[in-house]
């Protein structure tokens, strides 16, 4: 892999920062005339026109977009991605500007076991994906159109969501890519367990799949097979698979080069609390600390439990953790409802007789045949167009909340 595209691509755990590109700029202004804050910005792609992540809409006219490393373009993202944009923030919280946007391919490869009616997961290359209500799926091969016609040892996905680095990723986007079991590609990312052998022969473990890796087959960036080591977080390419055996045609180090004090919002998912007595926890593997100045939003400490979802504002610190200046609790949809859109209101729609409530999280896609890529709230129309939306009810008030909103096609 080029180095200088693997410094615009996700590094370290499940989207951490890319290498901060703003090093030495402080405030300006946008276009807008609103003040501006740079930051390093994780979370799920919402929608499209510019483009929108947590909330914010960020204008990408002048951005430049990374798929895995490698440049790409806007239209080759989809909603549900996570990915990391390098930019800055108006004040009004809304509005921002991207210079880069990048998202990279969690795991890429064969579907090894589909327990979706059991447990809600798929195992891909050793790495067990957890599917949710939310996750988003597509799907390239005519035979499969939800999860459950994944088929073991035969299907082949790319994974984008939320990764621990111990062999656990918690999906936002599935694309089914092929069938037949015919790998073109292989592509992991994790943390090295159990590294062993000589130059000649080495293996370790990423999940369940054993990397084996030599000077002759194998190339290194930014590490060499000699300085590998147990707790390293790498990503590791290959073409060949045999019984949970990769041969590792490329291994690159990823690791987290934040400026220090530099402003960083993540979303994602809490993966280890082991030391929340001392007000730290893991989001996506990467260690937060909060204190008494930290605000909790919709949640509180007692709150973070393994698996919430939430989202974190701060500043990384000297030692690489980022302190919480404000902690955001991110419910999921567990209910949904399809139907022609009856009536609407500044922010809510009617369906029948259930009121959907909209606010700046709610994703927005249409999936007819017209295909609008910037489809939002805007273009529904009451009495013409159908939606399907994924909601929860908000336990403060009740309100019947939507995660996303699809426009569908009316059924006959």
């Amino acid at each position: 892999m080029n180095s200088l595209f693997q410094r615009h691509q996700l590094l370290g755990i499940a989207g951490a920062a890319l290498t901060a590109l703003l090093i030495g700029c402080s405030g300006g202004e946008s276009g807008t005339g609103m003040q501006a804050n740079n930051q390093t910005t994780v979370g799920e792609i919402s929608g499209f026109g510019s483009i929108y992540v947590n909330g914010v809409r960020y204008n990408t006219d002048g951005a430049t977009v990374y798929i895995d490393g490698n440049p790409s373009s806007e239209q080759s993202l989809a909603v549900g991605m996570v990915v990391t944009v390098e930019g800055s923030v108006n004040s009004d919280g809304l509005n921002g500007t991207a210079l880069t946007v990048a998202t990279r391919t969690e795991v890429e490869g064969l579907v090894l076991q589909n327990d979706i009616a059991g447990n809600g997961t798929i195992n891909v290359m050793g790495q067990t994906v957890k599917i949710s209500n939310d996750t988003k799926f597509k799907s390239t091969v005519p035979t499969i159109t939800v999860v459950d016609d994944l088929v073991a040892n035969d299907s082949v996905v790319e994974v984008s969501g939320y990764s621990d680095g111990q062999g656990n990723i918690y999906a936002t986007y599935i694309k089914a890519v092929a069938s037949g079991g015919s790998l073109s590609e292989i592509r992991l990312y994790g943390v090295i367990q159990e590294l062993s052998g000589t130059t000649d022969n080495s293996t370790f473990r990423i999940g369940t799949v054993t990397v084996t890796f030599n000077d002759a087959d194998t190339n290194f960036e930014d590490v060499t097979q000699s300085t590998l080591a147990n707790g390293m977080y790498v990503s590791v390419e290959s073409t060949n698979y045999n019984n949970d055996i990769v041969l590792a045609s490329e291994i690159d180090r990823e690791d987290y080069i934040d400026r220090e004090g530099s402003e960083y919002e993540v979303e994602g998912i809490v993966t280890d609390i082991s030391s929340l007595a001392n007000s730290e926890f893991k989001l996506n593997g990467r260690s937060v600390r909060f204190d008494t100045a930290t605000i909790f939003e919709a949640g509180s400490q007692a709150d973070i439990q393994l698996e919430v979802k939430l989202e974190v504002d701060g500043k990384v610190q000297a030692d690489g953790l980022i302190l919480a200046d404000k902690i955001s609790f991110r419910a999921e949809s567990n209910m949904e409802i399809e139907g022609l859109v009856a009536s609407k209101g500044d922010n809510m729609l009617t369906i029948g007789t259930t009121v959907i409530m909209v606010n700046e999280l709610t994703y927005y896609e249409d999936e007819t045949d017209e295909n609008n890529r910037t489809f939002n709230f805007s273009d529904i129309i009451p009495g013409e167009t159908t939606i399907e939306a994924k909601y929860y009810v908000d336990s403060e008030n009740g309100n019947n909340v939507a995660t996303s909103i699809e426009k569908v096609m009316l059924e006959p």
